[in-house]
């Protein structure tokens, strides 16, 4: 199932100013301390229209990782290897070849 194709639990507003794709924006609720302090245990509101990996470097993203499932992380590209890594020094990085 993808992420997008999960059931609603609730909805909530926002400006539009917030939220430039309504249509590919959701909210997941998160748990854990792997981006402590900059997110805690919350919601996280995700636009799934903005996945361009050159867009996204250096930014906090909701990614898939292989061996991990799905995680909050900040995603770092370094040439054609793909960082994602936590706020929290305690947890490791996860580094994933990107391919072209």
């Amino acid at each position: 199932m993808l992420l997008q194709d999960a059931p609603v639990e609730s909805m909530i507003a926002a400006p539009k100013d917030w939220c430039p794709n309504p249509y590919t924006t959701s909210c997941l609720r998160v748990h854990g301390s792997s981006m402590s302090p900059l997110i805690s245990d919350g919601i996280l509101v995700v636009d799934f229209a903005q996945n361009n990996i050159g867009e996204l470097d250096g930014k906090v993203v909701i990614a898939w990782q292989k061996n991990r499932g799905l995680t909050v992380s900040r995603l770092k590209r370094y040439d054609h290897t793909i960082v994602l890594g936590s706020e929290n020094a305690i947890y490791e990085s996860v580094t994933d070849e990107h391919r072209k």
